[in-house]
């Protein structure tokens, strides 16, 4: 369970608190998808719903999880105990590709409706093989390393209540590699101009986060590269992949000039002659956000509010019509 906790934090961001109804909408942004998302009712679900069928619960898949978990581990060595007449798991190790995972803990069999918990260390594991391992299917292709230190607690021995009781963060920082083939990618290309951006040969990546009411809260992800820096923040729920996400990048000049976007290619220019070099980043803009899951994320066009476009006209407005004198005019 605790590499399910990781592949959350692998994948991005959160949007912000988004209202709903007119009232919401006149304070802050609402979302148009910019892709076809499927529509609940088509859904078998769904329909059973509007015939007055009831549909049963989804099984759990514990036992099935386990076993394709395993037959992905490497050199198991599961250290499980009778202590005091209970059986208890405090130490695991296995090997993942060329890396390693390492765990302690206090997992008590004997007591399955418990409190459990469970300190993992992953070491150098390939992050291909790594999300193999969790059964998860990420709509991209990611070359590198992944490692990092994950705290992690939750009730029940059941997959799906494991899910919706753990509670834990962690840290894991990625090694230099490549992602690409990902529709996260590919729509901030299109929307920066810059279609370098569809692959990203990155230096260094960081995912910082916690876990808590069935949902991965990444708090920090990160990727750096030579000329960018790709920044997100989002929640991935455990049970269905169901993705929340925002990034923001920052070019230099050099990759901002290359844009389709005059704005993006002219604030590079600027920038570039302002410091006098091409040392500089330059923020670009991104109006969309992303639902939809890990295995399909589905862009959302963010449109201002009323209450959002009058009050960034009321800050032009002013900015127009005050002096450079006066701005920086002091009141006493």
């Amino acid at each position: 369970m605790a590499i399910l906790f990781a592949v959350g934090l692998l994948a991005a961001s959160v949007v912000p608190n988004l209202g709903r109804g007119n009232d919401a909408e006149s304070r802050g942004p609402r979302r148009v998808p910019l892709e076809a998302t499927p529509n609940p009712k088509a859904m078998p679900a769904g329909k059973a719903a509007r015939a007055g069928v009831r549909t049963p619960e989804p099984g759990d898949e514990t036992l099935s999880r386990l076993l394709r978990m395993r037959s992905r581990l490497r050199n198991l060595e599961v250290d499980t105990r009778w202590i005091n007449g209970e059986e208890i798991t405090q130490h695991f190790r296995a090997t993942m590709g060329r890396g390693r995972l390492i765990g302690e803990g206090y997992i008590n069999w004997s007591r399955p409706e418990d409190r459990q918990r469970a300190y993992v260390e992953v070491i150098e594991a390939d992050v291909e093989e790594f999300l193999h391992v969790c059964d998860v299917r990420f709509d991209g292709r990611i070359r590198a390393q992944v490692s990092g230190k994950l705290d992690l607690e939750w009730q029940g021995m059941r997959f799906r209540q494991m899910r919706a009781t753990m509670r834990g963060d962690g840290k894991l920082h990625l090694s230099a590699g490549t992602v690409s083939a990902t529709r996260l990618l590919d729509n901030i290309a299109r929307f920066s101009g810059i279609d370098e951006i569809r692959t990203l040969n990155f230096e260094r990546g960081l995912v910082e986060g916690a876990v808590k009411d069935g949902r991965v809260e990444v708090e920090n992800f990160s990727l750096e590269g030579r000329d960018f820096r790709l920044r997100g923040k989002g929640t991935v729920t455990l049970e269905t992949g169901a993705l929340d996400a925002r990034f923001e990048i920052a070019v230099k000049p050099s990759l901002a000039k290359r844009s389709r976007v005059a704005e993006v290619r002219a604030a590079g220019e600027a920038l570039a002659k302002l410091v006098g070099g091409e040392d500089r980043f330059v923020t670009v803009p991104l109006p969309v956000s992303f639902g939809g899951t890990l295995e399909r994320p589905i862009p959302y066009l963010d449109v201002p509010g009323q209450r959002m476009l009058r009050t960034g006209l009321e800050i032009i407005e002013e900015a127009l019509t005050t002096s450079p004198r006066g701005r920086h005019k002091s009141k006493y």
